[in-house]
């Protein structure tokens, strides 16, 4: 099975004990909580929640109608109940299973209980990503992104151009002017760092730029792996790296932010996808639309 998720979007979220919760929405619902879930943090921050529920629910039964979804495909109960008191009303053309009967006060309470139920998923998933969204940089991926775009390690150090240079190129080009030097000068081995380092130097900056430039993109790509090793194990587990996968449309989101207002009020849009974790042998597609608010004059 290949899921494809459009617009922003958070994935079926993790609870307590990193227990795996059903995903019980689809691509197009979980676009439209998505772009709800800034309103739901403005108004949790103001503490009128009650008044952000009250506004959310008629929009969202407007949009995705429970009966639909209770009782698939057609939004119509089973047949046998309502078969009787139809069979002679002309305004229902035979086998025409587009139109919506109406409901007796039986079904109608049952499909209100199942709004209930549907009233209820719905804070819980506002409940559960707001958590996620109030919290940046404190996720595993927030970090990642982080030691990415610059900040380094504890105790995590940049290679320099040179040090790359010297791991390709040390023993063919470096290391006979290094021994050569030693024995000419007769220098003491002690000093031999010193000598290495200036042999490194001088033979970089005599090389042509094309060989520069692939040594600084293989440095720019070890540091990138480096600053990355330092925070992500080489054994993940299934659940963190679909956490990981969850927490994109946050990271993304705060880096988007911060471009749109460099850049004067751009939009971005990112394409993604994977192997699911969770379901081997399926493929994961992705696609984040950032919407920048408040346009910076």
């Amino acid at each position: 099975m290949t899921f494809t998720f459009n617009g922003p979007v958070v994935l079926a979220h993790l609870t307590k004990g990193d227990e795996l919760k059903y995903r019980w929405t689809t691509s197009e619902e979980l676009e439209w909580l998505q772009n709800e879930l800034p309103e739901f943090l403005r108004m949790q921050k103001e503490q009128k929640l009650a008044r952000f529920y009250e506004l959310l629910f008629p929009k969202w039964f407007s949009r995705f109608p429970e009966r639909f979804k209770y009782w698939e495909p057609t939004g119509n109960p089973p047949h046998g109940r309502n078969e009787v008191d139809h069979q002679n009303d002309d305004s229902v053309p035979d086998g025409d299973e587009s139109v919506l009967l109406p409901l007796t006060p039986e079904e109608e309470a049952e499909l209100e209980g199942a709004n209930d139920i549907r009233r209820k998923k719905l804070k819980e998933w506002f409940r559960n990503n707001a958590k996620l969204k109030t919290t940046p940089g404190s996720t595993s991926t927030s970090k990642a992104f982080a030691q990415l775009l610059g900040q380094r390690a504890r105790g995590t150090r940049d290679l320099k151009d040179t040090e790359v240079y010297s791991r390709t190129y040390y023993k063919t080009k470096v290391q006979p002017l290094v021994e050569d030097d030693i024995q000419e000068n007769q220098l003491d081995a002690k000093n031999r760092i010193a000598i290495v380092q200036k042999h490194v130097h001088n033979c970089f900056e005599a090389e042509p730029e094309e060989v520069k430039a692939e040594i600084r993109e293989e440095a720019a790509k070890i540091n990138a792996s480096r600053r990355l090793g330092s925070i992500v194990s080489d054994t993940r587990t299934k659940e963190e790296i679909y956490r990981a996968i969850q927490e994109l449309p946050m990271v993304l989101g705060q880096i988007c932010d911060d471009l749109g207002k460099l850049t004067g009020g751009w939009h971005f849009s990112l394409v993604m996808g994977g192997a699911d974790p969770m379901c081997p042998g399926d493929i994961m597609t992705l696609r984040y639309a950032h919407r920048l608010v408040n346009i910076p004059t």
